[in-house]
Formats: structure tokens, sequence, C-alpha cells
């Protein structure tokens, strides 16, 4: 099995409660300024007998025209739903995934409807962000962190309100994480359309998370791939990193191994942001903000000279997700909490 196949198995299991978990796909357009995010999460909550629950979420963030931004997300017993823990990929409704292709439709309560039908290169590596791969089988850290295809193209279409966008060979990525709850503080970022040219790639991410009632300092990885080498930044001096802050609508991490140092900011206007609730097993749930067009600089340095290495720029290529207790919903788009299974019976259709 690929490498990249064996990140996207379903982890979910019958009969084990208080576990989510997410598939998500992102592509964007740099210099439309326009991003397509597509996202599946698996439910299972945490009191016995509570059915387990499918979301399909998908928006749609225009820089040059926010009024054009749209979110939508349908949920259904996961029990509807067709996967094999043995195969990558799900299929919830008419919206499905698998290795190099996710397709699908959904519509709100008000009948606005987003679909779409995109393939992307499925022969690129997986990235791991943790130093060891017990970390992805013992239970801290508590949240799983991977990207199976951290570098592809897509091609395709979506739709939004009947009008079609066509797109080919754009920049795109696939993610798949899961725990047993979102983090209570979390920055994420992710580009690899920065304007030196194709082949760069960044990932990283700062969480705080609660063990035993007590909520640790941020915890940090990240990777940078840069004329076909991967610096990354997982060890302890990374991990425990201090030099890392994040705001509503950014966030900046300074990283070191035994040699580099690396410098990476991400920022996005307000209006390019849409807020979602992400719902943890015990049914509270997370504020996230989410930008598929977010301006991204990282650089590159060596700690024994100081000499800077590479400076890399992104405008509109970036993507940024930020989770925090502060009530940051002054976006452009807001997806509101789950209702109720079924939420409007798009998801039940075939």
């Amino acid at each position: 099995m690929h490498d990249a196949d064996r990140k996207n198995l379903v982890m979910v299991r019958p009969g084990r409660p208080g576990h989510v978990e997410s598939f998500f796909f992102k592509v964007n357009d740099p210099g439309q300024a326009w991003s397509l995010w597509v996202k599946f999460t698996i439910l299972t909550p945490s009191a016995p007998g509570a059915e387990p629950l499918v979301s399909v979420w998908a928006t749609r963030i225009s820089a040059k025209n926010p009024k054009r931004s749209v979110g939508i997300r349908n949920t259904i017993p996961l029990g509807k739903c067709r996967y094999d823990a043995a195969r990558a990929g799900l299929v919830v409704g008419p919206c499905e995934f698998g290795p190099g292709f996710t397709r699908g439709r959904l519509r709100d309560a008000m009948g606005q409807e987003i679909a779409w039908d995109l393939t992307f290169d499925a022969s690129g590596d997986a990235l791991a962000l943790y130093p060891h791969e017990l970390m992805y089988k013992l239970p801290f850290p508590r949240f799983k962190v991977a990207s199976p295809y951290v570098d592809t193209r897509a091609a395709g279409w979506f739709d939004v309100g009947g009008t079609r966008k066509t797109f080919a060979d754009l920049p795109a990525m696939q993610g798949h994480n899961w725990g047993n709850a979102h983090a209570e503080t979390y920055a994420w970022m992710h580009c690899n359309a920065f304007d030196q040219g194709p082949g760069i790639v960044f990932e990283g991410f700062s969480a705080k998370i609660r063990i035993a009632g007590w909520r640790t300092p941020f915890i940090s990885a990240a990777a940078l791939r840069w004329e076909n080498r991967w610096y990354r930044f997982n060890g302890r001096r990374a991990l425990f990193a201090r030099d890392i802050a994040m705001n509503r609508q950014s966030y900046a991490a300074t990283l070191h191994n035994d040699e580099f140092e690396l410098r990476a900011i991400g920022v996005a206007h307000r209006q390019d942001f849409a807020g979602l609730m992400y719902p943890n097993p015990d049914f509270s749930h997370r504020l996230c903000v989410n930008s598929g067009v977010a301006n991204v600089t990282v650089e590159l340095a060596n700690r024994r000279t100081g000499d800077r290495l590479v400076k890399l720029t992104s405008t509109h290529g970036g993507m940024l997700e930020l989770i925090s207790p502060a009530n940051w919903c002054d976006v452009c788009i807001f997806v509101p909490p789950w209702s109720g299974a079924d939420e409007t019976g798009t998801l039940g259709e075939p």
C-alpha cells in the first residue's frame, strides 16, 4: 500500500467512543486569489450509545470579492456512510473521496449549493510532522496530524449557486487528522504556492492541549522543502519552542533544529476567513477561523553563521487555520454549529 493511502485510512472503530477525525482538501489559485476547501469529519460522541455522525464541509473564499465567499456543512449519521477500514476513502451520500479525487454536492437550509469534482496527482510523498511513528499510535499527543498529499496539483471544477469555475494544474494538498478532541488553542499553516516557484512546501502547527486539567504551553512542529531538501523542525528544540504568536488573523513561529532556524508568518484579512464551529466528542465546540488565501513568509537561516539562506513569500497562496477560546467570528462567512442529523436531506440522496 502506498504510504499516502496508509496515512488516509479511516481510524474510527465501531464501539469506541470519543473520537474525532477529518480528511480535508485544499486547492487555491493565488493569481485569482480564491480557494476551495473541502472537509469530511467523523465524530464519535463520548457518551455511550450516542450516534456517531459524519459532516461534509465546503468553503469557497474569494479575496477579490468577499461577497462571493460561501461555506456550507451537511451532517448525517455515520451508519449511512460507506468506508472500508483497510482502504483509503469515504462515501457520504453524494460526497466522496479516495486516492486522487474528491467530488460532492452540499445544500444549506436556504437552498444555497456548492458542488465540486476534482482530481489530483496521487503519486507524491506523504508528510508526517511528528518525529516518531510511535507518536501516531500512542495516546500522546492526543491529536494526530499528517498530510498524505502535502504537495500535489489539482484539476476539475466547482460550482457555487450555478456558477461553475473550471481549473487545471493548480497547487493543492490533502490532509488527515484524528484524536479524542480538538486542541483548545491551535494554529496550522500550509503553503505550496510560493512566489519563488513550484516544488517549495511549508507546513507547520502550534497547539496547546489539556493534560489532567493542565493546559500545556505551545507544542510545535514544522517542515520546509526547498531545493529538493526537507528541513524538519520537530525535535526537542522545536516541539517546545516559546517564540510562538497568534491572534485573530495571523500566526508566527520561530523554530530551531541543531543547524537551522526557521521563521514562518501567515496572515490574512478578516474578510478572507470563514468561521467554523468544530464539535468535540462531548459536544462542546471549538471556534475555528480558516482562510485559503493567506499571505505567507518563510525564512531559513544557518544558526552557526547567522546567514539567511532564503526568504520565501506567497501572496494569497497559503492555508491558515486558527482555533482559540476567543470570539473571532467577525469574518466574511460563518458556518453555524450542527443542528441535527440529516440537516438538509441533501446528503441522504444516493
